[in-house]
């Protein structure tokens, strides 16, 4: 039986999104309505690095999320029944069919 190897996220694609959304923000910010005139230079260098990590971080984030954890086997607790978990059920008369 063969298993098709785990696929990894690419995270400089997730990283770089997030950082150009992040710096789409900061020029909606720095342009939009109600944008303040007086350094707008000054305030879209300091916003920009705010916004701009804050979205590659986000972007990192979802990468991460998508990957999940590893796969582990399930723990036997007890509470799952063996039919399920491929025992050999015994031969009861609720388990057996009848023939038609």
């Amino acid at each position: 039986m063969s298993r098709e190897p785990r696929r990894h996220p690419r995270y400089a694609g997730f990283l770089l999104t997030g950082a150009v959304a992040g710096l789409l923000v900061d020029v909606g910010v720095v342009l939009g309505p109600g944008a303040d005139a007086q350094s707008p230079n000054q305030l879209f260098f300091y916003l920009g690095l705010l916004l701009i990590g804050a979205g590659a971080l986000a972007g990192g984030l979802v990468a991460v999320l998508i990957e999940g954890r590893p796969a582990r086997p399930p723990i036997d607790d007890g509470t799952t029944s063996r039919a399920s978990s491929g025992a050999e059920v015994p031969d009861t008369a609720k388990n057996r069919q009848e023939d038609p």
